[in-house]
Order: structure tokens, then C-alpha cells, then sequence
């Protein structure tokens, strides 16, 4: 088999590898992931075909010396390994763009990370840092920061060296306040903050004018941050659990807005704003407390995908059949005891979940539906 270019070996009971593997001249991905290795096999220091090579969950302490034979290897995952470390070996991978070392026991990261110059992509979440490593603010090549859960309060201002930084997520970490650098990396285009513990967000957020996705779920705002509107290049905000009440009229500021996530949330009523908010294609309202939703929904004529599961609906709204550019439509857990037939109007309906609801038969309207492609009558 020695044309095979992709191997994958997941979750195979493996404790080691053959040095036969490094006869396949041509195999650029190899997965070895989910295997009770304890070290690196010496056979992989020897596949140097090698670009992308998956290592998580091995039970792997450290990585030789050796690996840094692999010199087109641009894709390393050691994710979920008790390293404790750094392997010294990984800043001598001169070819590596992208590193994950999530859930890796690490503490910090050695200077010498900065060594790999092409590195675009670093993922460390979960791992107990408490301050953020000074060499990552030297690693200028980096697109792509994932900080998430590693027991960060701050962020430095030397952060905003990375000019070329255009996604950053720091979730779940304890910041309190969004750091003072954060609207000072104008290059982001991306931005996660779910779970700081966050109450407000700052005007100079606004100076963020390239920022596409903004993720504030998980934080009690109790109020939408008046700089949000103020956000005109937005195309994806979510806001779920944020213990909001409303939605203020100044949010269709955002012309390009595309995809709103406002679901967890006690609204109640359903916002007047969010029927003005034309250019809208994603709209969830999951878990809202809603018992309706008005006629003037149908303004979303753009609007695909509709998500109201988990509200109290108990009858289908009059609104939903006449919002025809709908292709998604999400109804689960929302007390309906029937569907009327006026829901055929969707005509390009492809998937439907009406899952746990009240059905007591399947509704006559259902095999009418000719463009359904995916179904979901789960615990009707």
C-alpha cells in the first residue's frame, strides 16, 4: 500500500508502530490519535513525507529529539497529553503553521516558540497558565489565538504586536473588563468572549472596524453594550445567556448583520427591533419565553434558518408560513399539539425539528412538504 497518502489509525488499542510504516514514501497525514502509546513510536521520527500528524490522546509525556527530522511537517496536534512542558523538539520544527496543545498540564510556554516563524495557528486553551506567556506576543506570523480556559485575568498590552492576529478567543477566562488591548488589535476579524464574567463592553471596542463575529454569550450584560450598534462591520453577534430582557431600536445599525444568536434569554415578547433588522439570514430565539412571534417577522425576507425551540408556543405562529425564504426551521420542545397545513407554503423548506413536542399523529401537512430533506420527529 505504498500509494496511500492519508492513514488513520483512531482509537485502534495501539501501543506502538511498526517500522514497516516508514515504507509508505508518500503518506503526508497520519491519526494516531486515541491510542495507549506512552511515547512516540521511533518509526514516525522516520515517515519525513510526513505534514500533518495527530497525537491526541496518546498518554504521550514528552516527544523527542527525533521528531524534528519531520522537516515538511506543518500540522502537529498533541492535544490532551500530560506534557507538563514544552517538548523542546516542537521549537525546532521550523515548518510548523499550525500547533494545538489544548488540555496539555502546561504552566507556560519557553521563548523559544517564537523559533517556528510560520506559525499561524497556536491553540492552548485549557491549560492553567494564569498570565499570558510573554513569547506569544513575539510570535508575529500568528492569524489564529485560542486562549480559552487558561485562568487568565488580563491580557498584555504587548499583545497588540500581533498585526496580523485575525481571530483571538479567550473564553472562559476571569477577565471582569475586556483588557485595554483588545480595540487595539485592529487586524481581528474575530473576537470570543463567552464566560468572562463580563458586565459591560467599552466604546473603544468600536475601533475594531474589520471585526466580522463578535461572541459575547455567557456574561450577565443585562443590557445590550450601546458600542455593539456602533459595530457597522459585524456580520455575526451571539448573545445567548447574557440575561437580557430586550433588544434596543439602534441594533439595525448593523446592515450587515447576518446571523443573531440571542437565545437563553428572558425577552418574553419578541423584540420590535428584530423584524427591522432586514439583512438578517440566521435568526435563533431558542429558549426565549416566548408564546408567539408577530406578522412582522415576515419583513425577514432574507431570513434561512429560524430557531425558536424551547418556547411555549403551543400553536404554530401565523407568521412562520408566509416567511418563504425559510430553509430551516427549528420548532423543538415548543408545546405544539398539531401543524397546520398553511406550513406547505415553505416551499423551500429543507429541514424541519419538531422533536418532543405534543404530536399525537403525524400532521397532515408534513407529506405535503416535497422539499424536506431531513426530518427530526423525535419524542413527538
Amino acid at each position: 500500500m505504498e500509494s496511500l497518502t492519508k492513514l488513520h489509525l483512531h482509537s485502534c488499542d495501539l501501543h506502538t508502530l511498526p517500522e514497516s510504516l516508514s515504507q509508505l514514501t508518500h503518506l503526508h497525514t497520519l491519526v494516531v490519535s486515541h491510542n495507549k502509546l506512552g511515547t512516540l513510536p521511533e518509526v514516525i521520527s522516520k515517515m519525513e513525507s510526513l505534514t500533518e500528524l495527530h497525537l491526541q490522546f496518546c498518554d504521550l509525556h514528552t516527544l523527542p529529539d527525533s521528531l524534528s527530522q519531520l522537516t515538511h511537517l506543518h500540522t502537529l496536534y498533541v492535544s490532551h497529553n500530560k506534557l507538563g512542558t514544552l517538548p523542546e523538539v516542537i521549537s525546532k520544527m521550523k515548518s510548523l503553521t499550525e500547533l494545538h496543545l489544548q488540555f496539555c498540564n502546561l504552566h507556560t510556554l519557553p521563548d523559544s516558540l517564537s523559533q517556528p516563524t510560520h506559525l499561524h495557528t497556536l491553540v492552548v486553551s485549557h491549560n492553567k497558565l494564569g498570565t499570558l506567556p510573554e513569547v506569544i506576543s513575539k510570535m508575529e506570523s500568528l492569524t489564529k489565538l485560542y486562549l480559552d480556559s487558561c485562568d487568565l485575568h488580563t491580557l498584555p498590552d504587548s499583545l497588540s504586536q500581533l498585526t496580523h492576529l485575525h481571530t483571538l478567543d479567550v473564553s472562559h477566562n476571569k477577565l471582569g473588563t475586556l483588557p485595554e488591548v483588545i480595540p487595539k488589535m485592529k487586524s481581528l476579524t474575530e473576537l470570543h468572549l463567552q464566560g468572562c464574567d463580563l458586565h459591560a463592553l467599552p466604546d473603544s471596542l468600536s475601533q475594531l472596524t474589520h471585526l466580522h463575529t463578535l461572541d459575547v454569550s455567557w456574561n450577565k450584560l443585562g443590557t445590550l453594550p450601546e458600542v455593539i450598534p456602533k459595530m457597522e462591520s459585524l456580520t455575526e453577534l451571539h448573545l445567548q445567556f447574557c440575561d437580557l430582557h430586550t433588544l434596543p431600536d439602534s441594533l439595525p445599525q448593523l446592515t450587515h448583520l447576518h446571523t443573531l444568536v440571542v437565545s437563553v434569554n428572558k425577552l418574553g415578547t419578541l423584540p420590535e427591533v428584530i423584524p427591522k433588522m432586514e439583512s438578517l439570514a440566521e435568526l435563533h430565539l431558542y429558549g426565549c419565553d416566548l408564546h408567539t412571534l408577530p406578522d412582522s417577522l415576515s419583513q425577514l425576507t432574507h431570513l434561512h434558518t429560524l430557531v425558536v425551540s424551547g418556547n411555549k408556543l403551543e400553536t404554530l405562529p401565523e407568521v412562520i408560513p408566509k416567511m418563504e425564504s425559510l430553509t430551516e426551521l427549528h420548532l423543538c420542545g415548543c408545546h405544539l399539539h398539531t401543524l397546520p397545513d398553511s406550513l406547505s407554503q415553505l416551499a423551500h423548506l429543507h429541514t424541519l425539528d419538531v422533536s418532543a413536542n405534543k404530536l399525537e399523529t403525524l400532521p397532515e401537512v408534513i407529506p405535503k412538504m416535497e422539499s424536506l430533506a431531513e426530518l427530526n420527529l423525535h419524542d413527538w
